[in-house]
């Protein structure tokens, strides 16, 4: 398995900033050893992932003219179990038979060539082999199992989602007229952001069709990559844990059944600036806006804030067709009626009046 590491700093700062930050950190490392604890591979690390692995044998061996040997190298004893996988990016219906290989000999890079699988003393497999350090592990696959059956499914009923945050998005309008300093600009809200906490479940149901105990059974598991890539949160039976994937390790006794549960989460925000979607968080009958106020996250005075954004587009639009002369019955009864905002609030309180 190789690990690439993508390593983020800074911020969107200029070129030339950028830059002159590179070259003092580079100072930096050079004078104290230090790179911040970042994970790194130095060339004695990666050797075997490119270019030609040299091996030395004790007895050198002769090979005469339009003949042909094969020489053995090296033999290492090591660990490689056969286990059973299933991962549902490579099959949702098949549980894979592999060979848990364990690179655990002294400093030896095992090179990329071809291997063979033998079982019992019989031939199962020939297929590629990736280069493998020491210290590191693959599986290698060699055939089906059709004993254990897995199947995965993800209930909406499991799937939650809530506000977390609300923040007012404003933008400048021009010079102000009032103090604040020369060049001070007058603010104006336009919409706001909506921080979400989502969660969201992933049942795996796993059955031991036979009459055999089966060591070992990995369900790999692999996050969502939507909205920036999830997070998962189970690490109960994990026994490999990388960003965005985890393997889970499970034995299973004879016709044996079991349920296991991944949970993901993902935090994002929502930018909204648009009239129909300011509605939904600001009308007393939408679900959202009874959500932000049950959860306190947001206060009156932006609930106040995004109800003038509602108002000031309504009567933007309505100029506009003024001046288009576009006027109908429609158009007057809907400028008697007021504001939507304003109207939703009404009917709220004749409902509340009513029902009291």
């Amino acid at each position: 398995t190789l690990h690439l590491v993508l390593r983020l700093r800074g911020g969107p700062d200029g070129e030339a900033k950028k830059k002159a930050k590179a070259k003092a950190l580079a100072r930096a490392v050079a004078a104290d050893g230090d790179d911040d604890d970042f994970e790194s591979l130095d060339m004695a690390a990666i050797r075997g992932l490119a270019g030609t692995v040299v091996y030395d044998i004790d007895k050198p061996v002769t090979i005469a003219a339009k003949e042909s040997a094969i020489v053995p190298i090296a033999t290492h004893s090591l660990r490689a179990p056969t286990v059973l996988v299933y991962d549902a990016k490579m099959s949702e219906v098949n549980v894979s038979r592999c060979v848990h290989l364990h690179n655990k000999s002294d400093g030896v890079v095992l090179a990329p060539g071809s291997v063979s699988v033998l079982e019992g003393g019989h031939f199962a497999h020939q297929g590629e082999f990736t280069p493998l350090l020491p210290g590191d592990d693959q599986l290698i696959k060699f055939g089906l199992d059709s004993t254990v059956a897995v199947t995965f499914a993800r209930p909406t009923s499991l799937r939650s989602r809530r506000v977390e945050g609300v923040e007012l998005i404003t933008e400048a309008l021009g010079d102000s007229a009032g103090g604040g300093g020369a060049g001070a600009k007058a603010q104006r809200v336009v919409g706001c952001s909506l921080s979400y906490r989502e969660t969201k479940t992933t049942q795996y149901e796993i059955t031991n069709n036979s009459a055999r105990h089966i060591p070992f059974l990995y369900i790999d598991h692999a996050a969502d990559s939507s909205r920036g890539g999830w997070l998962i949160k189970t690490k109960t039976a994990c026994v490999k844990d990388v960003m965005g994937f985890c393997r889970y390790a499970f034995r299973l006794e004879p016709n044996q059944q079991l349920t296991f549960a991944v949970v993901e989460e993902v935090q994002y925000q929502t930018r909204l600036t648009s009239r129909h979607d300011l509605l939904s968080i600001v009308s007393r009958r939408r679900t959202d806006r009874a959500d932000l106020r049950a959860a306190n996250v947001m206060s009156d005075a932006q609930h106040a804030a995004l109800c003038d954004v509602v108002r000031r587009d309504e009567v933007t639009e309505a100029l506009r067709r003024l001046a288009r002369g576009d006027v109908d019955a429609e158009f007057v009864k809907r400028m008697r009626a007021g504001s939507s905002v304003d109207e939703v609030t009404h009917d709220d309180d004749d409902d509340d009046a009513t029902t009291a």
